[in-house]
C-alpha cells in the first residue's frame, strides 16, 4: 500500500485537543509551556483542568514554543506515511507581535524572546525544507500582521 496523500498539522494553540485531532486526521503539536520552571506539554503532560488550577494557585507560569528539533522530527515521522505535511502553525497575532517577530540581523529574523537558544529558528528550518522540496516561501509584514506564504508542488495521484 502506498503513501497517504497530505498530513494536516497544527499546535494545540489552534484549540484542537489531541483526541478531537484524532478524530479529525489531524496530528496536534504540543504547545510547551513552564509552570514554576516544570515542563509541560499541553494537553500531553497537563490537563486543561490541572493547568488553570495551578493559574488559580498563583503558579509562576509562562509559555515557548517547540523547538525546531522537535518539528524537524515530527514532519519527518509524517513523511514516512504521507507524501506531503501541510503544517498551520498559531496565528502571529498570538505571539510575538509583528514588529518584533520581523526584526532581522544580515537577512535573517531575530527573536525577542528572552531564552534566545530555543527560538528564532524557525522560520529558517521552514525555508530550508521548503526549498529543498523544490517550493518558495515568502515572510511579510504589513498592517501588523506577520505572513509566511509557502508555496509547494503536490504532485497528481498516481
Amino acid at each position: 500500500m502506498g503513501k497517504k496523500r497530505i498530513a494536516i498539522v497544527t499546535d494545540s494553540n489552534s484549540g484542537i485537543t489531541q483526541k478531537q485531532g484524532k478524530e479529525m486526521g489531524i496530528t496536534v503539536l504540543p504547545m510547551p509551556f513552564y509552570i514554576n520552571e516544570q515542563l509541560f506539554l499541553e494537553d500531553i503532560t497537563l490537563t486543561q483542568e490541572e493547568f488553570y488550577k495551578k493559574l488559580t494557585e498563583g503558579a509562576d507560569i509562562s509559555t515557548s514554543q517547540p523547538s525546531p528539533a522537535d518539528v524537524m522530527e515530527l514532519w519527518e515521522t509524517l513523511l514516512q506515511d504521507y507524501e506531503e505535511v501541510v503544517h498551520i502553525p498559531m496565528s502571529s497575532g498570538l505571539s510575538n507581535s509583528c514588529q518584533t517577530a520581523m526584526l532581522k540581523k544580515h537577512g535573517l529574523f531575530l527573536t525577542t524572546k528572552p531564552d534566545k537558544d530555543k527560538h528564532g529558528y524557525g522560520l529558517k528550518s521552514v525555508q530550508k525544507i521548503v526549498e529543498e522540496q523544490g517550493g518558495t516561501v515568502e515572510f511579510d509584514c504589513s498592517a501588523n500582521v506577520f505572513k509566511t506564504t509557502v508555496l509547494l508542488h503536490i504532485p497528481a495521484s498516481v
